[in-house]
């Protein structure tokens, strides 16, 4: 049976907790293999581009083989980041820059029933559908987060 999964984390300008639990390292540490690593880029409305990685897993020990197809990227405040270098270079840039960092993750698995190239287009498909809405809910985060903030109330921002 085939499953498709969604995950997001996201904290403060605290970006290293996100980057030290990328989904290379998380999945190999739990027992899977990763045979396949990409970056691609995903076309999304009005002409945006979602960078992102795409990891390919397997994992033996049954009588079929388990396989996982990960997609994630990362966003710093609204900006989409595909890896964890491209995170690292926009949270140097100062915490007064970015508020907010997320990362999403999508994951489609099977029991040796779905091949790659299916689980592939199942995650692309997934992250190309939810990219708008998941940028909407970071950015409505953001705008409370700042008029909430002890600076935004001293300068008159109000709940």
């Amino acid at each position: 049976a085939e499953s498709i999964s969604l995950f997001i984390g996201a904290s403060g300008v605290t970006a290293g907790i996100l980057v030290g639990h990328a989904p290379e390292d998380c999945n190999r540490s739990a027992g899977w293999t990763l045979t396949d690593h990409r970056s691609i880029e995903l076309a999304l409305d009005h002409g945006t581009k979602l960078p992102c990685t795409i990891l390919q897993f397997s994992r033996s020990g049954s009588l079929d083989a388990e396989k996982k197809m990960v997609l994630y990227y990362y966003m710093a405040d609204e900006q989409f980041c595909g890896n964890r270098s491209q995170l690292r270079s926009r949270v140097r840039r100062g915490p007064s820059v970015v508020n907010c960092v997320a990362q999403v993750q999508i994951a489609a698995s099977s029991r040796g029933t779905l091949p790659a190239d299916a689980a592939a287009k199942m995650v692309c498909d997934f992250a190309v559908d939810s990219a708008s809405s998941i940028a909407d809910l970071f950015e409505h985060i953001q705008k409370h987060r700042s008029v909430d903030s002890p600076r935004a109330l001293n300068e008159g921002g109000s709940r």
